[in-house]
Formats: C-alpha cells, structure tokens, sequence
C-alpha cells in the first residue's frame, strides 16, 4: 500500500488523533514525522518469568526493558524480511538453474528450430 506522503501539518494531527508519541523533540527534525520514529502506547500480557529476564537483559545492557522489547520485535521482522528475500533470490537462482541444465541437454540444432518456429 502506497499512502500519500503527508505534510509535517498532517503527520502531526494524525499523531494527535491516532496517540502517537514521537518522543523527544530534539530527537526529529520537523519535517521527518514518519511512522518509523512513531511510538504507541499499548497494553499486553507476558510471561513474569519472560518480563524478569528482559529486565535483567536490559539492565544488564543500560536501558529499559521496554526498549530492549521493541528491538527484539525489530530484529524478528527484519530477519524475517532478509528471510523472505533469500527465499526469493533461491527460487529464482534455482529455476534459472533449470533453463541452463535445459538448454545444455538441448542439441544446438534443435534451439534453432525452436527459435525459428517461435
């Protein structure tokens, strides 16, 4: 889905409307309000034992579990989109595969009679 580009205008109403934080000011520069550096309130339920460890994992490396929790999910999608992508490149590296084994088991001739008639 390709959504218009909004002006700074109308990222900022639509963050009002929609409760979207952009964190500190001095953070943005006004006129990059996009939803990548957009953050929503939400509410959700966890395992303790789960919650205990981010806890430990952040502290561990000097920041909140809540911040260490969002990279988490931001590693998962980005694998899984660098996942999809080499399946990608695979399928396609392994049908051109397949033309090459077929036209090296192809006689000479025989492409020229096919390419002909085409």
């Amino acid at each position: 889905m390709n959504k218009k580009q909004m002006s700074p205008k109308e990222a900022i109403k639509d963050a009002e409307k929609n409760k979207i934080s952009f964190g500190k000011d001095d953070q943005l520069d006004s006129l990059d309000l996009s939803k990548k550096y957009a953050k929503v309130r939400i509410t959700t339920m966890i395992d303790l034992l789960l919650k205990e460890k981010l806890k430990e994992e952040a502290e561990l490396a000097g920041t909140k579990y809540q911040i260490l929790l969002n990279d988490i999910i931001k590693q998962y999608f980005d694998q899984k989109s660098e996942n999809n992508l080499k399946v990608w490149v695979e399928e396609k590296l392994s049908k051109l595969e397949r033309k090459i084994d077929t036209m090296e088991r192809t006689p000479k001739r025989s492409r020229k009679k096919e390419s002909k008639a085409g």
